[in-house]
């Protein structure tokens, strides 16, 4: 999704069936990245202060920051585990 976000969503709406536009995908890419997501959690403040949006939970959007917060023994893990879980899917995750 980072790598080529438009074809990776034009891909998960074709497996959803949903028919997009072009238009539509590059709305919804534009919509979605993590620099807009950001901003609009910048601009949904309430009147208290407080942060009302989940987004506020969202990292950069980097690969492989994930090495940043797991052990390797949890990285191994969680390998295990998707190889496991995916391995019918045909998805292909990056890691790098």
């Amino acid at each position: 999704m980072i790598k080529n976000p438009f074809e990776k969503t034009k891909e998960l709406s074709e497996f959803l069936g949903v028919e997009l536009s072009d238009d539509e995908i590059y709305e919804i890419v534009k919509n979605c990245s993590i620099d807009n997501m950001k901003k609009s959690d910048m601009e949904s403040k309430s009147e208290d202060g407080m942060n009302r949006h989940a987004t506020k939970q969202c990292f950069t959007g980097t690969i492989g920051k994930w090495k940043n917060y797991f052990t390797a023994e949890q990285s191994d893990e969680i390998d295990r585990q998707v190889e496991e879980k995916m391995k019918e899917t045909g998805i292909e995750f990056i890691y790098e």
